[in-house]
């Protein structure tokens, strides 16, 4: 049972929704129960051909142990009609470049004129080879390298978007960049962040979160022994059938190959909670207050209530579902142009490259947060 926000938490959860003029998030009918909606977004099926199809892949190399795959879907120059923008998009826990809420946040953004670079983490979308260590919530470091693969491509400003555990990644990198005051970066968003990792495992060990907790663990555990086929010896897999929750195989795994002595003192030093005050851009967070393992008392925190932090926290969603109840009937008017510049004039150099630009805009779907984070980056440019 939720219990009822006290008048400081509402004041706090006043945030500066009519700043970005957001939509208000209605659920699906008969989707208010927030594991009906965690599993129902994660089953959902979606295909995205056109993304597919006109992708490019890039292997970055983020340090001497690791490079990472990127997969980008660019919009043409002659369609752009701001500066050189592109959205480098994190996926969550055992994800990829390839999980459907990236996809589908990938083609919203790209049907806007802007172009998105779907980021592998360590190890993760068959890139097992290209990384010596594992991947965790405190490498945002990688983000780096990324992003300045880009702005050497010719991009002028880039913008993070993080999905559950890759929202934590965001915000934390954030945080660094500001500090380091490094300008190209333009605004954050993060969906569902598990920005205090120490709640969100002890939230997952809850007897209702144990076929979450379940289904992340035989997935990990999957990983390991693959691993250790292409480094043999390097991780003990006598431990594995031991292992009961995520917080055991983070203390055996994760944390020491992370360099962290424990889990706890992972989730300390990983956790972007603490660091959110110290960034400069303007940041987007959408999590749901029935979220069954982020828990919603974390975006209570003083440290979210800073003016350029902008908190989307609706009753129901639960964890990076946020299925509507309706389709909306909007086409951008950006691709309302070039559809009707098309017709007109088939040959026109602004409709040359249009293959690129899916024809059907995905913001004709019930994905909420999507499309609030694609109209957050659009008012940010």
């Amino acid at each position: 049972m939720r219990r009822s926000l006290n008048p400081t938490e509402k004041l706090l959860m006043q945030s500066v929704q009519e700043k970005f003029d957001f939509s208000d998030f209605v659920p699906m009918t008969g989707m208010q129960n927030r594991h009906l909606m965690t599993i129902l977004a994660s089953r959902w099926l979606r295909r995205f051909p056109s993304l597919l199809e006109n992708q490019k892949q890039h292997i970055i190399e983020v340090d001497q142990k690791a490079s990472v795959l990127v997969e980008t879907n660019y919009v043409p120059k002659s369609l752009e009609t701001r500066e050189r923008s592109i959205v480098v998009i994190l996926h969550g826990l055992e994800g990829s470049s390839r999980s459907h809420y990236v996809m589908g946040l990938a083609e919203k953004l790209v049907a806007n004129g802007i172009s998105a670079a779907r980021m592998n983490m360590r190890n993760c979308g068959g890139t097992m080879h290209l990384s010596r260590t594992l991947y965790n919530a405190g490498l945002s470091a990688d983000l780096t390298p990324v992003s300045e693969y880009f702005l050497n491509e010719g991009f002028d400003n880039v913008f993070f978007v993080g999905f559950s555990l890759g929202g934590n990644v965001v915000l934390k990198a954030a945080s660094e960049l500001s500090l380091r005051g490094k300008s190209w970066l333009k605004g954050v968003c993060a969906i569902s962040p598990s920005i205090d990792l120490h709640a969100c495992v002890t939230a997952l060990e809850q007897w209702y979160n144990r076929i979450y907790e379940l289904n992340f663990l035989f997935s990990l555990k999957s990983k390991i022994v693959e691993k250790n086929k292409l480094q043999p010896g390097k991780y003990d897999l006598s431990f594995l059938p031991r292992i009961k929750t995520v917080r055991n195989f983070d203390d055996i795994y994760t944390a020491p190959d992370g360099g962290y002595l424990t889990a706890g003192d992972y989730y300390s030093r990983a956790s972007a909670l603490p660091l959110v005050p110290s960034i400069e851009q303007p940041v987007l967070i959408i999590t749901a207050q029935d979220d069954p393992f982020v828990p919603f008392k974390s975006f209570l925190s003083k440290d979210l209530s800073g003016n350029n932090v902008t908190l989307l926290a609706p009753k129901y969603g639960g964890h990076a579902g946020f299925v509507g109840s309706r389709r909306a009937s909007k086409t951008s008017e950006r691709n309302r142009f070039l559809n009707k510049e098309a017709d007109e004039n088939p040959g026109s150099k602004a409709t040359e490259n249009l293959i690129t630009i899916p024809n059907v805009v995905s913001q004709t779907d019930r994905f909420w947060a999507e499309t609030a984070c694609t109209d957050f980056f659009q008012k940010l440019m």
